[in-house]
C-alpha cells in the first residue's frame, strides 16, 4: 500500500481515537446505568472505521483504522486492551463482507453493518449483568446494535461523499501504482 494511502488512513485512525476517547467517560456511565442505551451510544465508535472503508474503497481499511485507534486508546480506556477487540472485530466483519466491493452499494453496506452489529452484540452480552437480561432484553439489544450499525454505515456513506466533494479524495489506483 502506498505511503500516501497509509497516511490518509492514519488520519482516519487519529479521528477515531478522538471519538473513542471523547465518548469514553459518557459511555462508561451509560453502560453502567442502562445497557440498552449503551447499545446505541457504544456503537458510535464504529463510525470512523466504516467511513474509512467506504471512503477509501480498500479492503482492510476499516480494520487498519480500528486497530491503530484501539492500540492508542487502550491505555486510556476503562476497557483497557479489550477496547482493541471491541473496535477491531466489528471492523473486521465489516471489511470481510465488503472485501470485493470497491464502491459498495447501499445493500452491501447494510449487510456489512448488520453483520458487524450482530458480532458486537454477541461479544458484549457476557459483560451485561445477568440479572438484567431476559429474552426480550436480549432481542432488543440485538435490534439496537444492528439498527445503530446500519444507521452508522449510512452516515459513513454520506460522510465519505462529503469528504470527496470537499476535495479530500483517496489516492487514485493509477496514481498509487505509479508511486511504487
Amino acid at each position: 500500500m502506498p505511503t500516501r494511502r497509509l497516511l490518509q488512513l492514519a488520519a482516519f485512525a487519529a479521528a477515531n481515537v478522538l471519538v473513542v476517547l471523547a465518548l469514553a467517560p459518557a459511555n462508561t456511565a451509560v453502560a453502567i446505568l442502562n445497557p440498552l442505551a449503551y447499545a446505541a451510544t457504544g456503537s458510535l465508535t464504529a463510525l470512523v472505521p466504516m467511513t474509512a472503508r467506504v471512503w477509501s474503497g480498500l479492503p482492510g481499511s476499516a480494520v487498519l483504522c480500528a486497530a491503530i485507534a484501539g492500540l492508542i486508546c487502550a491505555p486510556f480506556s476503562a476497557l483497557g486492551f479489550l477496547v482493541l477487540f471491541a473496535l477491531v472485530l466489528p471492523a473486521l466483519v465489516f471489511d470481510l463482507v465488503l472485501w470485493r466491493a470497491r464502491r459498495a452499494r447501499v445493500q452491501q453496506l447494510v449487510g456489512a453493518a448488520a453483520a458487524a452489529g450482530i458480532l458486537i452484540w454477541a461479544i458484549s452480552l457476557p459483560i451485561i449483568d445477568p440479572a438484567f437480561l431476559s429474552s426480550a432484553i436480549i432481542a432488543l439489544l440485538a435490534a439496537i446494535r444492528v439498527l445503530s450499525y446500519v444507521g452508522l454505515a449510512l452516515v459513513a456513506r454520506v460522510l465519505s461523499r462529503r469528504l470527496v466533494r470537499a476535495g479530500v479524495r483517496p489516492a487514485a489506483v493509477r496514481e498509487a501504482a505509479s508511486l511504487r
